[in-house]
């Protein structure tokens, strides 16, 4: 999910942060940790990428601004978790929740990575953004959806395997706009956003 509302009032994305951590480092270090190749001619750079996502199902495009430097846009479906407490009849739900997400990242080791001879193709690498998230969400039991507006920072890392696969996860705090209007979320969150999908195209070269 995009932010932890109140209704979550749990430890869950400390655990699935760690649980992530756990599970990725073996894979991100050995990546880190290939021996080193004869250092590319020309310094690696950002690139234009389009994908397909299949968890939190949506589409998103990244747009080369810099050479280190990107504008990602993500149109998805997230998931509200209305936990027992705070329901009418004292059971959980989920409401899909359509959102959209722009994050201007940079990938500030794309260059330490090519010069230990690992991947960096189509932006794998780890980088750091601003971001901005609106979400067409339920704010109470008793109104309609509305449209609400989040800032943040986050954190992330991005790998885009030869075989199309391509993982993106990043985590960090948000600031929901007016928060004191809306029942089920708080002025400030944490934020932990897993993207599992396939990169379309051709790979740039």
């Amino acid at each position: 999910m995009a932010s932890t509302p109140k209704s979550m009032k749990s430890l869950l994305p400390h655990f699935l942060i760690y649980t992530f951590i756990c599970i990725a480092s073996p894979l991100f270090a050995q990546q880190d940790q290939l021996s080193p190749a004869t250092t590319n001619e020309l310094s690696p750079a950002t690139t234009n990428v389009l994908k397909l996502n299949f968890f939190l199902p949506g589409i998103s495009y990244e747009q080369k601004l810099a050479e280190l430097t990107t504008l990602h846009l993500d149109a998805y479906m997230d998931g509200l978790i209305i936990t027992a407490p705070y329901s009418d009849d004292e059971q959980s739900h989920v409401y899909p929740t359509p959102s959209f997400k722009a994050e201007l990242r940079t990938y500030y080791n794309l260059l330490k990575r090519n010069f230990k001879g690992a991947q960096t193709d189509m932006n794998s690498a780890n980088y750091f953004a601003p971001l901005y998230v609106g979400r067409y969400t339920l704010v109470s039991e008793y109104e309609e959806r509305k449209w609400i507006n989040q800032l943040g920072f986050v954190w992330g890392i991005q790998r885009n395997g030869p075989g199309r696969f391509c993982i993106d996860v990043n985590t960090g705090l948000i600031f929901t706009v007016s928060a004191k209007s809306y029942y089920f979320y708080d002025p400030i969150n944490i934020v932990f956003h897993l993207r599992l999908g396939f990169w379309l195209g051709r790979k740039s070269e």
